[in-house]
């Protein structure tokens, strides 16, 4: 029997397999398809579609934004003590769920002079504590002008 390009095609991009595969399962199976498709099966040659590379790379980067997302601490500080130490993904949800609250408690940190860094493992590696800090300072500095 002769196989066809659009047989070829067509059992290619069912079973996500190569032209020569497609081609090889075909002739075994005399042209019949979906013969061929329980073929590739069988020899486990069927790889997943696009869409479930897809969405297997979203899952494994999203687990690795939430392992990421633990490993980042928000530590709220007065003095050297440490008084919050928070995972980046909790602090998240709080911004998500109760954002006039977590916002309120960031202003009256900052207010009462505690400090706010973002650390990882210990390492305050991050651009944005440079800001922080800047910010805290400006507020701290113009709270010292009025009490004078």
């Amino acid at each position: 029997m002769k196989i066809s390009l659009e047989q070829i095609d067509l059992l290619r991009k069912r079973a996500n397999v190569s032209y020569s595969e497609a081609k090889e399962a075909l002739e075994l199976n005399e042209g019949d398809i979906v013969n061929a498709l329980a073929y590739l099966e069988q020899q486990k040659k069927i790889k997943g579609t696009a869409f479930q590379d897809c969405s297997s790379n979203a899952v494994d980067t999203l687990k690795k934004l939430i392992q990421k997302g633990f490993e980042i601490r928000l530590l709220v500080s007065r003095e050297d003590r440490i008084k919050l130490d928070l995972s980046l993904n909790l602090l998240i949800l709080a911004l998500i769920f109760a954002t006039p609250i977590t916002l309120i408690a960031t202003a009256l940190s900052l207010l009462t002079k505690h400090t706010l860094k973002f650390t990882r493992r210990g390492k305050e590696d991050f651009a944005i504590n440079n800001t922080i800090t800047k910010i805290s300072n400006t507020i701290n500095s113009s709270l010292d002008g009025l009490r004078e």
